[in-house]
């Protein structure tokens, strides 16, 4: 019996995280604690989390390590700089099946700033998307919810996790498409887009969804 498959489809992003005292004021300049990099995206951040709260409690973080299910990415980074290579990599490390992650000449790699607060825990974010946004309805796998042949032993998701970070049509297509063929959605509405914007999840994908994870600001 194949091994049942977990199917994220979002955003990779490089983190470039700063850690400082407090937020400098405008005009200002600050030493700041530390900085550091590494890898991110909202998509990527749920494929990781699956892949290792699939192992064993004895070595969760090793990619190598026996899995209950296949955790499986589906994204874009750029093809015209450092990062795409390295969230890949990272993917494959944690045990994250990264074969359907398209690099894309001519895009860079989305990227969040991240500013730590330290003494309050608070964090400001500046993303850009870059190639995240390149994740459209069109660039999905054609077999994303079909069985294939048996002697391929494949078989449509056992779930699909999606959240913000890609373009809105290309979450309301996979919903859709997932209700159509019996597949479970969980969805992180996050970020949620402007109240006074035009572009906003339809009221009738929520119909029939069976997981809806808010975050704080989302919650409000």
């Amino acid at each position: 019996m194949p091994t049942p498959t977990i199917t994220i489809i979002g955003s990779l992003n490089t983190d470039l995280i700063t850690r400082t005292p407090r937020l400098p004021h405008p005009g200002e300049t600050l030493t700041a604690t530390s900085f550091s990099t590494g890898c991110g995206g909202k998509g990527c951040n749920q494929a990781v989390a699956c892949a290792r709260l699939s192992r064993s409690s004895s070595s969760p973080s090793s990619g190598d390590a026996p899995s209950l299910i296949t955790t499986r990415m589906l994204g874009a980074v750029g093809g015209d700089d450092e990062f795409g290579g390295a969230l890949i990599k990272g993917l494959q490390r944690n045990g994250v099946d990264a074969s359907d992650v398209s690099v894309v000449k001519g895009q860079r790699t989305g990227v969040a700033v991240i500013v730590v607060e330290e003494d309050t825990g608070e964090n400001r974010i500046l993303l850009t998307p870059g190639a995240n946004f390149s994740v459209m309805p069109g660039s999905l796998p054609e077999d994303l919810f079909l069985e294939g042949k048996k002697e391929e032993k494949k078989e449509k998701p056992a779930l699909v996790i999606l959240q913000l970070e890609i373009p809105l049509e290309t979450v309301v297509h996979v919903m859709k498409r997932a209700r159509a063929n019996g597949v479970p959605v969980l969805l992180n509405p996050a970020p949620a887009p402007p109240a006074e914007g035009k572009k906003r999840l339809p009221v009738d994908v929520f119909m029939g969804l069976e997981h809806l994870v808010l975050n704080e600001t989302e919650a409000r």
